[in-house]
């Protein structure tokens, strides 16, 4: 018999680099409360084409999408930083810099700001895309 902790890094341990990233995050939502550190850990941590193929995984595995089971289990700007960042757009694609800088401009001018629609142009890019 193993202890808890000791358990878990050995069952990921063994499991494909995907499935167990897959696991933990299922894990981290599955039940009473969010492991939001977990979260963060596993989907700000992994390069676009990680997030991709830990999509895939998540819903072969558990028979459903990662974002709708992420959007259902967090809330308010935490949420749409995640689902912005799992519904980024390709390092190399190419960006319409236009429309996300008249994107930012209606969010922020006006009254109130559109928090929401500032997370999904900027967290949805790479530090360059951003730079640029």
């Amino acid at each position: 018999e193993t202890s808890f902790n000791y358990k878990k890094v050995l069952e990921y341990q063994a499991m494909p680099w995907p499935l167990s990233r897959a696991t933990a995050l299922n894990r981290a939502m599955k039940g009473l409360g969010t492991s939001e550190d977990q979260l963060i850990r596993i989907i700000i941590n992994s390069t676009f084409k990680q997030r991709m193929t830990i999509r895939e995984v998540y819903k072969e595995s558990f028979k459903k999408d990662l974002i709708a089971h992420v959007e259902s289990e967090t809330s308010g700007s935490f949420k749409n930083i995640l689902v912005a960042v799992l519904n980024s757009v390709h390092p190399r694609a190419s960006v319409d810099y236009d429309k996300d800088c008249d994107d930012l401009r209606e969010a922020i001018e006006g009254k109130g700001r559109n928090e929401q629609k500032i997370i999904k142009v900027v967290a949805g890019k790479t530090p360059m895309q951003v730079e640029e």
